[in-house]
């Protein structure tokens, strides 16, 4: 299969840009809007995770752009969403089964959709998907 770099390094950066968000604003958010627990605080808390689940998340995106395909992108990004959701709940929150399970559930919708989106991008050729 080849593939375009170009492809490769924008879902790089889009994976990498989607790690930082999520881990710095969108759990924060959904875990404060739930749970008796002050956002900033939760910011705080993950402000050390921030940069390994950007890489994990760029190095997943970087694969779904040189794949492509919807499906395919959607599997790739929910799957790490849900083990990014697992080790900040786990982790940087220290939450209970609840928040952890919250967790990544939020990590599975955000990654599936990022996913989505970056394989919709990139769809695969016709001849590469026969």
């Amino acid at each position: 299969m080849q593939s375009n770099p170009i492809r490769t390094l924008t879902g790089l950066f889009f994976g990498g840009f989607g790690g930082i968000s999520f881990a710095a604003a969108i759990l924060p958010i959904v875990i404060g809007s739930l749970f008796p627990y002050d956002s900033i605080s939760m910011m705080l808390s993950v402000r050390g995770y921030v940069l390994p689940m950007a890489v994990v998340w760029a190095i997943a995106g970087a694969i779904t752009g040189w794949h492509g395909g919807t499906r395919f992108g959607g599997a790739v990004l929910g799957g790490v969403g849900i083990v990014s959701g697992l080790v900040l709940g786990i982790f940087a929150l220290e939450g209970s089964l609840p928040e952890i399970l919250v967790s990544m559930l939020t990590g599975l919708v955000y990654g599936g959709i990022a996913g989505l989106i970056i394989g919709r991008a990139f769809l695969r050729h016709a001849q590469e998907a026969s």
